[in-house]
């Protein structure tokens, strides 16, 4: 067999189970919940870093679309960046965005 090792199926499922249960374990480690990508987004709208916080607001959303303060804070944000954007088809974007986020924070 050249130095191949043979191991059941037992094992081989007990393997398995264990590397999976592994994985599972290490995927929320470096998860951040939405509240912590609020405080994030809000550390960079204050160092006026507006991209930034906007992808703290977005994640937060992702994290809880439910949330009034991601919701309102992307859509200060996605503003801001598109009142200095020079290009008018990412500043119309950016506006829509805006008024998306800002539209889903009243209806919450």
């Amino acid at each position: 067999m050249h130095g191949l090792t043979i191991i059941g199926t037992s094992t081989m499922r007990n393997l398995t189970a264990t590397l999976l249960i592994c994985a599972a374990a290490l995927e929320p480690a470096g998860a951040q919940s939405a509240g912590e990508h609020i405080a994030l987004g809000d550390r960079a709208y204050v160092e006026l870093d507006a991209p930034s916080a906007l992808s703290h607001f977005e994640k937060a959303i992702a994290a809880d679309p439910r949330s009034y303060e991601a919701n309102w804070k992307a859509s200060r944000s996605a503003v801001d960046i598109g009142s200095y954007t020079s290009d008018a088809v990412r500043r119309a974007s950016l506006y829509m965005s805006g008024e998306q986020y800002a539209r889903r924070a009243i209806a919450l």
